[in-house]
């Protein structure tokens, strides 16, 4: 992959795993994630997603969640209709998101401790893990 262009995205959380998958869809396009977490855990905030917000995570190639992470309940709509919105745990979407991601593009458990360029302006750019591992761009 010497002719392609390498993207780290770091701290993946929601935008992050939207961003690989629109990316991931580009062949010129080399894509690593990393995530300082070791597992997605059900821990912190909840979403709610509309029936079109589950329609749109379909088109960007992800299995809506489903029961029983997916609670369902009737919103209030602006305009006095009512709307189906599911309640999902946010490290639900993110398990469906990068389900189907290669592994060797997902790298866990990676604390960002620096970054290095290289001396000459065009040279790649390292970045330094906690656990002392590195990947370069």
């Amino acid at each position: 992959m010497s002719s392609s262009i390498r993207v780290a995205i770091l701290g993946e959380g929601l935008a992050g795993a939207c961003l690989l998958h629109a990316l991931l869809n580009h062949p010129h396009l080399d894509v690593h994630i990393f995530e300082s977490a070791a597992e997605f855990k059900e821990a912190g905030a909840a979403i709610g997603v509309t029936l079109n917000g589950l329609d749109a995570l379909g088109l960007i190639g992800s299995s809506a969640p489903r029961p029983p992470d997916v609670l369902s309940v009737q919103a209030p709509h602006p305009h006095g209709r009512r709307r189906l919105t599911s309640i999902v745990h946010r490290a639900a979407v993110l398990r469906e998101l990068l389900g189907g991601v290669p592994p060797e593009r997902m790298h866990a458990s990676r604390i960002l401790a620096r970054v290095e360029r290289a001396a000459q302006e065009d040279g790649p750019v390292t970045l330094h893990f906690a656990d002392g591992t590195t990947h370069e761009l």
